[in-house]
């Protein structure tokens, strides 16, 4: 299974973003789209699984603030910022946030914790996104940098 993750768009989805979600089973965005039309767009290539962002006023009847979800046989949960996650992660296989703008990626107790950064406002360096891989019961990630 290949899941695309992103976060922070803010209004803005770039060619070379969608060239990379083209083939993806399901797009996981973790909030701040600023406009309902990016949602539109992503799902016109695949299945979105979202939550609201806090720029996200326009869309606050349709997303949540988190998603707890299975995919590829994983237990995966998504929130905006990630101090709105569970507490306690370890029931997770991998757990997603964005907010901050900034890629990053850790074990924590066993669950993957993965903030794919920022495709319009990077701070820290350039756009970047990330590609999940779910595979014979292995999770891998790859970082994309647009």
């Amino acid at each position: 299974m290949k899941i695309g993750v992103l976060s922070d768009t803010h209004g803005v989805l770039y060619e070379e973003v969608e060239e990379q979600l083209r083939g993806c089973d399901v797009i996981l965005h973790a909030g701040d789209f600023d406009r309902p039309a990016i949602l539109e767009r992503l799902r016109a290539i695949a299945r979105v699984i979202a939550v609201r962002g806090n720029c996200d006023w326009d869309l606050t009847e349709d997303l949540p603030d988190l998603q707890e979800f299975t995919l590829g046989g994983k237990r995966i949960v998504m929130a905006h910022k990630p101090y709105d996650l569970p507490r306690n992660l370890r029931k997770y296989d991998l757990a997603i946030c964005g907010h901050t703008h900034r890629y990053a990626e850790a074990m924590e107790e066993g669950t993957l914790l993965l903030n794919p950064g920022s495709v319009s406002r990077p701070r820290g360096g350039g756009p970047t996104m990330a590609i999940v891989t779910i595979e014979n019961r292995e999770i891998r990630i790859k970082r994309i940098d647009i």
